[in-house]
């Protein structure tokens, strides 16, 4: 396999720029969503589990509904001033969270609303910040800026928590909140001045989600793409939000052992981003997202099944390194694979399909751990694991099946 060093992509001005002020939006991004889930952690007593399922409902909720709006307005608008606006929404957001929490007036059914409006936010700014990753750079080096977007998304997962938690007993929720609301006018400021490097054109007149799932439809790969992104999706960010539970629980942490839990995936995550961007390659990606798939699957499997923080941090370590790796490729591929006017739409789709339904996993998940008592986070977190293995199996023997010459001989 191929490699190059990551310089030549980094020289691109406009995508330098525009990974560095995402870097510090994601930062405070992470330290709100930590401060969020240890808050409904601390509010909510022993129904955490419950709770913590319904906030990730909510935020995913409005992610399945919207998204599918913002990938048009990707394909219709001025990215750049689009993506700023949705900045400046989730700004305010973020500050009237800081406000209610400095009156001790944020309770659990406002955290949900907030969560919902986030999501808002966050299906407008999707699509669009990764329909516009592809105006940044060449066709040719769009893989490798996926592979460092992802890397800069998981250096802030390493950061963020880290800091949430060091700064919880400081400043508080009500500081953190506004810590985060800071960490947009970087991005604000960069999206609005933006000189593109390649030309591009919409397909306000042309393009229509008719065409996308065509575009889908076509390929094998992107179908069995959206498959994976799907199952994907369902059940392998359930854990997430019983996270603070499973490691206050189960693994005895405090808010920083479980900050240090976020921080060993996203270190994983920054491996895997970065082994993405150095490949230059012409190799057929797949097998490698079946793997990445699969390997997730496993420390999953691993964190549920073996519920000590010996074996915990390592886990985290392992499935940050599949995650990025796996959803690194399918992002990268599907950039290259769709028209630019129509990418916009397309990964709204995979958006949907990776993000959208992840609401419906994480309910499900809070109530099953809910239902199971004091050991529920940890069945729920290995149930997952197993179905995201044993997917990832079935996938590759299927298509294995599919490929094979003596199939094709017997058919023929």
């Amino acid at each position: 396999m191929s490699r190059a060093p990551l310089s030549p992509v980094w020289k691109e001005r406009s995508l330098r720029h525009f990974l560095l002020a995402a870097l510090a939006s994601n930062i405070g991004n992470w330290v709100q969503i930590f401060s969020e889930q240890w808050l409904v952690f601390l509010l909510a007593g022993p129904l955490a589990a419950r709770w913590a399922g319904r906030l990730g409902f909510a935020s995913g909720l409005a992610v399945l509904i919207f998204t599918p709006l913002g990938g048009s307005l990707a394909d219709r608008l001025d990215r750049r001033k689009a993506l700023a606006s949705a900045q400046v929404f989730l700004m305010l957001l973020a500050l009237t969270m800081c406000l209610l929490a400095a009156l001790h007036q944020l309770t659990l059914p406002r955290l949900l609303f907030f969560a919902m409006a986030s999501g808002l936010g966050a299906s407008m700014s999707m699509p669009m910040g990764q329909s516009l990753m592809g105006d940044l750079v060449p066709p040719e080096k769009i893989p490798a800026a996926f592979g460092l977007m992802s890397a800069q998304f998981n250096l802030s997962r390493i950061i963020g928590p880290a800091l949430a938690a060091f700064l919880f007993p400081i400043l508080g929720v009500a500081g953190n909140f506004g810590l985060n609301a800071l960490s947009f006018v970087g991005l604000v400021v960069v999206c609005l001045r933006l000189r593109l490097p390649t030309a591009h054109q919409h397909a306000a007149s042309g393009g229509s989600y008719v065409q996308s799932f065509r575009a889908f439809r076509a390929d094998r790969q992107l179908s069995a793409l959206l498959v994976i992104a799907a199952i994907w999706g369902f059940f392998a960010w359930s854990y997430f939000p019983l996270l603070p539970v499973f490691g206050a629980k189960t693994l005895g942490l405090t808010e920083r052992g479980v900050a240090g839990l976020l921080s060993c995936f996203g270190l994983g995550a920054v491996l895997g981003s970065l082994v993405v961007a150095r490949d230059v390659s012409g190799q057929d990606r797949f097998p490698r997202i079946l793997l990445a798939f699969g390997g997730f699957g496993c420390g999953l499997g691993l964190l549920g099944g073996l519920p000590h923080p010996g074996v915990a941090f390592p886990a985290m370590f392992i499935m940050g390194v599949f995650q990025a790796t796996g959803l690194s490729l399918m992002s990268g591929t599907i950039q290259r694979k769709i028209a630019p006017g129509l990418r916009g739409r397309a990964n709204a789709i995979y958006l949907t399909a990776v993000i959208g339904i992840t609401p419906f996993g994480t309910l499900l998940a809070g109530e099953a751990a809910q239902r199971f008592g004091a050991q529920g986070p940890r069945i729920v977190i290995l149930a997952d694991g197993l179905i995201l293995l044993v997917s990832a199996l079935w996938l590759a023997l299927f298509l294995q099946r599919a490929r094979s010459p003596h199939r094709h001989r017997e058919e023929a």
